[in-house]
């Protein structure tokens, strides 16, 4: 097995393959991902899906990205099923890395993470973090370049699974079975599905699941498919011995920790129009919501 220091040399010394899957459900939110994929040094292969024919977008994309492969396929699975769908089409060991982006609608104003506010575009502008500027990917990249890595993020995105919102586990579990990996029901991942991975700890993956597995996405029927395998995206990236880390380097295991000791005592919930600052529980102070992101 090669040493973390080994990996870091060889991969510095050579050209990186890596491959950004993109779903776009929003149009409206293809400029935000472009910048983003802008940011992302070196050639890179682009596979984009889209679940209607739009010549616009079509163009727009080539124009900027010529080689990207481009396809239409079933609204089945939120950005989980189209993920899945492209996993299962590639020469997955062409590649190093994966980068997974997709066009995150607006959450409700009262939204957290780790008891900081999240509402409206706020959320998925934390969750493109990674990747929002050249800087922070070249972050991303330099964490992907070490071999205990093996999922970047953005650190509020990041996840303990003993604190997630899920109590009802059985599918994941059964997930992890199906794919044929032990795990011990610990560790975090990344909320929102947008992160870069490498490559190889997709195999476990990939034939598992096609898009006929998924349903056509309504939210009305809770968490199901989409939202287990949101959760064991990043289970077997540790089942298989490597981590999940921020793009800066926060120890999230922590930081999750320390924010549910904090809620103990002190926190902050947020509705539609206000914040409501509590104390052992008991609401002590009110003030006006922060100014939403657009």
């Amino acid at each position: 097995m090669l040493s973390s220091s080994k990996l870091i040399y060889e991969t510095e010394t050579r050209q990186q393959h890596i491959l950004a899957v993109v779903h776009i459900f929003y149009p409206e939110l293809w400029p935000e991902l472009k910048r983003c994929l802008l940011n992302i040094s070196g050639c890179f292969d682009l596979y984009i899906t889209l679940v209607k024919k739009n010549k616009k977008m079509f163009s727009d994309i080539l124009e900027v990205f010529p080689d990207a492969k481009i396809e239409v396929i079933d609204n089945k699975g939120y950005d989980i099923g189209p993920f899945l769908y492209v996993i299962n089409k590639i020469e997955i060991n062409k590649y190093d890395f994966i980068v997974k982006l997709h066009t995150k609608r607006n959450v409700p104003d009262s939204f957290t993470l780790k008891g900081e506010w999240a509402g409206g575009a706020l959320f998925r502008k934390m969750a493109l973090e990674f990747c929002s500027s050249s800087e922070r990917w070249k972050s991303s990249l330099a964490k992907m370049n070490d071999i205990s890595a093996g999922m970047v993020g953005s650190p509020l995105c990041i996840i303990d699974k003993r604190f997630d919102y899920t109590s009802d586990y059985t599918l994941v579990y059964r997930i992890m079975e199906k794919i044929g990996l032990n795990w011990n029901g610990t560790g975090e991942y990344v909320v929102g599905t947008m992160f870069v991975v490498r490559a190889s700890l997709l195999e476990p993956l990939r034939g598992k699941f096609t898009l006929e597995d998924f349903e056509v996405p309504d939210r009305r029927k809770g968490d199901g498919l989409p939202h287990a395998i949101e959760r064991v995206l990043g289970y077997m990236v540790q089942a298989q011995g490597a981590n999940v880390v921020a793009w800066d380097g926060t120890n999230t295991a922590r930081q999750t920790l320390l924010w549910k000791l904090r809620s103990l005592f002190f926190e902050i919930k947020y509705t539609r129009r206000r914040r409501i600052i509590r104390v052992f529980r008991i609401p002590v102070f009110w003030l006006p919501l922060p100014k939403r992101e657009e």
